[in-house]
């Protein structure tokens, strides 16, 4: 099972994302491998991807083997961070992080669909689809 997922309100204290994790039971939550949270990716140059160490560690080889130079990747067991990942993080569910935080419309008014850029877009796609197969030929799926 493969969900997508748009939540809402995680300016506001990552409402959606912790009104999701809260509603699983125990079962939802330990059948969930992984959760990418897709954040900020259409403009800036930098692409930081952060997360659990095995995650971190795939999404590094598929950067290097598509030959991207500018992406910074981070290993963390734990993140309280402000996106929609931290919920799952908080319920112990892995997590791998894609952002990029050089935007400078970031969180001002100037921040309009038309800066959207696609080159940044199908890099992060890339990186990220590589590193679910990855992660799912390692889990025998």
């Amino acid at each position: 099972e493969l969900r997508f997922i748009a939540f809402d309100g995680e300016e506001l204290g990552l409402i959606g994302s912790q009104a999701y994790v809260k509603a699983l039971s125990s079962a939802e939550k330990g059948r969930i491998l992984a959760m990418f949270n897709l954040d900020m990716i259409t403009t800036g140059q930098t692409l930081e991807v952060a997360g659990v160490k095995t995650l971190a560690g795939l999404a590094k080889g598929v950067a290097l083997d598509l030959g991207l130079r500018d992406v910074e990747v981070r290993a963390t067991e734990r993140d309280g961070g402000g996106s929609d990942h931290a919920s799952f993080s908080q319920a112990n569910i892995p997590f791998l992080f894609f952002n990029r935080q050089s935007d400078p419309n970031y969180h001002r008014p100037s921040d309009t669909s038309d800066k959207f850029t696609p080159k940044p877009l199908d890099e992060t796609a890339q990186i990220m689809l590589g590193t679910l197969q990855r992660f799912l030929l390692n889990q025998g799926q």
